[in-house]
């Protein structure tokens, strides 16, 4: 009753890396599928998702280390099991996953089989980026009005023109000019260093990741 009814995907692993038959009805859900019991559980959670094959890999040579062996080779383990991922759907759909993995001990202390929970948490994951949006919007709008009126128009005139000539300078240049790019670099630097003075923290990264860039180069 409790697996019928329950709102989380709740399924167990048995030797061979299978999922067992009993699992939550809710599984079918977040996965779309009827196509669980006795499947490969590494192909049935991680196939189409933003999991890499050596992750996959790594869970592989885990989950074999763990099944019928002592409990303490889940703690050596775990660390190598995927605990948060993006599954992708048709119709360019993709669901954020969150995994619970944990064993289930025999009276001898060796694991039989894991237990893992499945919760879907794509609205969750977006309710926290729009958040985060909002946090970095107002520490912005925070660092603009820190300073004054004149301070904000000196430093973004100066920005402005620093920008405007390394505009010119590009499409004024159609090959690699080493003097030309250490003058974008010096005109990025000098944003960077005011930006800094200002406190405009965000200002700052920014132009360090094109000073970066023009550095490579």
């Amino acid at each position: 009753s409790m697996l019928q009814n329950m709102r989380q995907g709740i399924f167990t692993i048995v030797s061979g890396n299978s999922i067992h038959p009993e699992y939550s009805a809710y599984l079918k859900e977040i996965f779309e599928t009827e196509e669980i019991a006795s499947t490969s559980v590494l192909t049935f959670l991680f196939d189409d998702s933003d999991v890499g094959s050596d992750a996959k890999s790594q869970m592989e040579a885990a989950l074999d280390s763990m099944l019928d062996e002592d409990s303490m080779m889940f703690e050596f383990n775990s660390h190598l099991l995927t605990t948060h991922y993006t599954k992708f759907f048709a119709r360019n759909r993709s669901k954020s996953l969150e995994l619970d993995w944990n064993p289930v001990l025999n009276p001898n202390g060796q694991i039989e089989k894991l237990m893992v929970t499945v919760r879907d948490v794509t609205e969750l994951r977006i309710l926290q980026s729009k958040a985060e949006e909002q946090k970095v919007e107002l520490d912005i709008i925070g660092q603009i009005l820190a300073l004054s009126k004149e301070k904000l128009v000196e430093f973004v005139e100066g920005a402005y023109a620093f920008l405007n000539e390394n505009r010119t300078l590009i499409e004024k240049n159609s090959v690699k000019n080493l003097e030309i790019i250490a003058t974008l670099f010096r005109n990025i630097h000098t944003i960077k260093g005011n930006a800094r003075t200002y406190g405009l923290t965000y200002i700052t990264d920014r132009a360090h990741e094109a000073e970066t860039t023009y550095n490579q180069m």
